[in-house]
C-alpha cells in the first residue's frame, strides 16, 4: 500500500506525475480559493503527508486531525502559515520551498519580474478596457484613436523604490530601457 498525501490545491501535472508512482495522492480541486480550515480537517486525517500552498493556513486544530503526520511541505519560501509549534509538539517536520539569496532569481524574484512587466504592458496599452470592449461587440477598428493607450518603446522603466523593494526588474522587452 503507497503512503497517502493530500495536496491542497492542484499543482502542476508533470510534478502530480511524479508523486503518483510513489504515492496514494488526493488533490483537493479548488483552484481559485484558498483551502478552507473545514476542508483541511476533512482532508488532513488519515494522510502520511501535506502538502500546501502559498497562502494555507495550518493551525493546531489541522495538526492536530493528524498527529501522525509524516512531513508538512509547503511551497511558501517560508512556514509562514503553519504553525510549527503545534508539528513540533508531535514532531513533525515542516519544509518549504528553499530560496537561496545568492542565487538570482531564487524564490519568486523572476515570476514577480515577468508578472511586473505583464500588467505594465496591460496598463500601458489598455489590454483588459479593449478586451472588455471586444467581447461586448464594440471594435473601432484598427485606425481609431480611441484606444490608443500609451507609448512604450523607448521608455526607461524602473525606480529606486523598486529596486530596493524587489532587487530587480530584469531585461524585459526590445525598446525598453
Amino acid at each position: 500500500m503507497k503512503p497517502k498525501i493530500f495536496i491542497t490545491q492542484p499543482i502542476e501535472e508533470s510534478a502530480l506525475k511524479k508523486l503518483l508512482v510513489h504515492l496514494e495522492v488526493e488533490v483537493h480541486p479548488d483552484v481559485v480559493q484558498t483551502i478552507t480550515k473545514e476542508s483541511l480537517l476533512a482532508g488532513v486525517p488519515g494522510k502520511d503527508y501535506l502538502l500546501c500552498r502559498l497562502g494555507d493556513q495550518i493551525d493546531a486544530d489541522i495538526i492536530a486531525a493528524n498527529p501522525k503526520l509524516k512531513l508538512i511541505a509547503t511551497m511558501a519560501g517560508s512556514a509562514a502559515g503553519i504553525d510549527v509549534k503545534a508539528a513540533t509538539k508531535f514532531g513533525i517536520p515542516v519544509i518549504g520551498r528553499y530560496v537561496d539569496p545568492k542565487l538570482p532569481g531564487s524564490g519568486v524574484t523572476n515570476e514577480t519580474a515577468d508578472l511586473t512587466w505583464a500588467l505594465l504592458m496591460a496598463v500601458a496599452r489598455r489590454i483588459v478596457e479593449g478586451d472588455k470592449l471586444t467581447r461586448s461587440g464594440v471594435f473601432p477598428g484598427p485606425h481609431s484613436m480611441y484606444m490608443l493607450g500609451s507609448q512604450v518603446h523607448g521608455k526607461h522603466v524602473g525606480s529606486s523604490e523598486w529596486e530596493r523593494s524587489v532587487g530587480r526588474l530584469p531585461k524585459g522587452p526590445a525598446g525598453l530601457t
